[in-house]
């Protein structure tokens, strides 16, 4: 149950699953249209939370439980990524690769040309295209990527044995995984890390018996199966249905319930429905053996396209790293949102108030409707409150400090819309940037719409980025 500290009412119920797997003091996440934060989890169920401003780190939603990709399902995606490479190899263009797809597959152009797109700029990139045949291991930043082919429930397995054999030298942090990738966030920079030698060698190079070790380690002393246990220990009557666990109670049912029915059953259910040691032996074998190659890459400024649909679900700012296609889509959203908003306009020169003025309907140089003046501040909120203060200002009236301030943060705004126009309303309308971080973006003196509202995002996510280490 999450109860509002504010009023001690209740505002929803949150899923065993997502208190399990995600839940901890300090996220945020959204119930009932709104943004919370957990302030405290208590051990009888119920989550105190605050509402928060900022939605930027908001969770809207999880998965709960979902069908695993099968690996035939994978391995036909790698054949379709090795068959568009082959044809951009042969084409060199996107336009005839899109048409002859397009009559190959039941599916209709527009999607065609989307993977086709993002296939081609991966290629740009110089990477090669990982397939069904070929693994790619990428290094980006402080991450690690493998892509593989082969599903979810291979993939978990091949991530949780490799972080087992990682966990010996202290080099992974976390790590997370999807059908097509595994993605480590190590403790050092991968600039920092030889990764031919750390993979060909520390990891796939090792003996059968190693990677068998690991493989128990992770069945057994990793044991990543707690909510699982969970539930058995609730079908053998052994826990009270409904009672909610996580932390430190759900790591201690392994010990509790060793050497028991319950534990066996978690094991076999494991090794039966959720992990697949066989299938991580024959692949460390095949990559030892080279009848699977395995290339590296590097990242530098950003990662691959393929690997950015892993890395924006975990990263802190994923639009710092999104490939170009995925950033002008950004921009497109960005300016779609700015062109709707409604905002109020403040005169300097009459005091007088426009209201509900969309921004997409301004003109290049807005003007009073009462006196033409074009020095005009555009007011997001508490317009009421900054008339009132314009109008104590011109009857010579004492300001005090709040007011002495509103006054001129508004008066910078009207400076800028006077000298840029309407893009200076439309900076300024962007979270996080103010007069003086927009008269910095607009001294630029942008030719195209394009480079502005791309200063526009870099201003909004270096603020959202920095924003947690402010004194308040």
């Amino acid at each position: 149950s999450v109860i509002d500290l504010t009023n001690q009412q209740s505002v929803g119920i949150l899923g065993e699953e997502f208190m399990v797997e995600m839940a901890h003091v300090g996220l945020n996440f959204i119930v009932k249209g709104r943004v919370w934060q957990m302030k405290q989890i208590t051990d009888d169920g119920k989550v105190y939370v605050l509402p928060v401003n900022d939605p930027t780190a908001a969770i809207p939603g999880w998965d709960g439980q979902v069908l695993p990709v099968p690996g035939a399902l994978a391995v036909r995606v790698g054949e379709y990524r090795k068959r568009i490479n082959q044809l951009l190899e042969e084409y060199k263009t996107r336009g005839p690769v899109v048409e002859k797809l397009s009559r190959d597959w039941p599916t209709d152009p527009y999607g065609v040309r989307r993977v086709v797109e993002e296939i081609e700029a991966h290629r740009a990139t110089g990477a090669p295209v990982p397939t069904t045949d070929l693994v790619l291991i990428e290094g980006f930043d402080r991450y690690i990527i493998i892509h593989t082919h082969l599903g979810d429930v291979l993939n978990f397995t091949l991530g949780e044995v490799i972080e087992e054999l990682f966990r010996r030298q202290g080099l992974v942090r976390m790590w997370w995984w999807d059908s097509y990738r595994i993605l480590y966030e190590m403790t050092a920079d991968t600039a920092d890390l030889d990764l031919e030698d750390l993979f060909l060698n520390q990891v796939f190079g090792v003996d059968e018996p190693v990677v068998g070790g690991a493989c128990h380690g992770v069945l057994h002393r990793h044991f990543p199966w707690e909510l699982q246990m969970k539930q058995i220990a609730e079908r053998f009557g052994a826990l009270r249905r409904g009672r909610l666990m996580y932390g430190n109670a759900m790591k201690e049912l392994q010990v509790r319930f060793r050497l028991t029915p319950i534990y066996d059953e978690t094991i076999r259910e494991a090794q039966a429905e959720r992990a697949d040691f066989e299938g991580v032996k024959k692949i460390f074998k095949q990559i030892k053996e080279k009848t699977i190659p395995v290339n590296f890459f590097r990242s530098r400024d950003k990662p691959t396209p393929l690997a950015y649909h892993i890395l924006y679900r975990h990263v802190d700012i994923p639009e710092l790293i999104a490939p170009e296609n995925v950033a002008a889509d950004n921009m497109a959203r960005l300016r779609l949102s700015i062109e709707g908003r409604v905002i109020d306009l403040l005169c300097f020169d009459c005091a007088n108030l426009t209201t509900d003025v969309a921004i997409g309907s301004l003109p290049e140089h807005p003007s009073c409707p009462k006196c033409s003046s074009r020095l005009l501040a555009p007011v997001f909120w508490s317009s009421g409150f900054a008339t009132s203060v314009l109008h104590k200002k011109r009857e010579k009236q004492t300001l005090d400090e709040s007011e002495q301030k509103a006054l001129t943060r508004a008066r910078r705004s009207a400076d800028l819309v006077i000298a840029y126009g309407k893009r200076a309303v439309i900076a300024q309308s962007v979270y996080g940037i103010g007069p003086q971080t927009a008269s910095r973006v607009l001294s630029k003196m942008h030719e195209s719409d394009d480079e502005f509202y791309k200063d526009l995002l870099e201003a909004k996510l270096q603020f959202v980025t920095t924003r947690p280490y402010w004194n308040n």
